[in-house]
């Protein structure tokens, strides 16, 4: 018997995201993953970022105390690419990345860097601004220097 079915709903995914984070080590959830018991955990935590705000503040604290929990996933995405980058083009001296190149500990850093160039004219200008201010950084990948 449950006194409050929303509540215990909530419990639930939070449960599952926890046993996702003790296995996997992080809280990077595809949007469409599911359990091994079909719960849809990468649902659940799209909606828990989408409703921060009107989240009650208990709530928030226990997703935030999980291991690399973030409100923003495309924030965090951005700023752990462009953190491998800056690496590569400080070490390398250009940014003139394979598409196929991920790093030693398996980061797709090519795809990242075609992705970023596919959509220059997309993202927000402090983005495009960012990733200008890399050494070496290039707008068309196929251009020396």
């Amino acid at each position: 018997w449950v006194w409050d079915v929303l509540a215990d709903l909530w419990e639930v995914g939070f449960g599952h995201l926890r046993m996702f984070v003790e296995r996997e080590g992080h809280c990077r959830v595809a949007a469409k993953f599911k359990t091994s018991d079909g719960y849809s955990l990468g649902r659940w935590v799209n909606t828990q970022r989408s409703k921060r705000h009107q989240m009650p503040l208990d709530r928030r604290a226990l997703l935030e105390s999980l291991d690399g929990w973030v409100w923003d996933a495309r924030a965090a995405k951005f700023e752990e690419g462009i953190g491998e980058l800056c690496a590569f083009a400080n070490r390398e001296g250009h940014c003139r990345i394979a598409a196929k190149y991920k790093t030693s500990d398996g980061y797709a850093l090519g795809a990242w860097v075609n992705s970023q160039r596919t959509s220059r004219d997309t993202m927000p200008a402090d983005r495009r601004g960012r990733l200008e201010a890399v050494k070496g950084w290039l707008w068309d990948g196929r251009t020396n220097g």
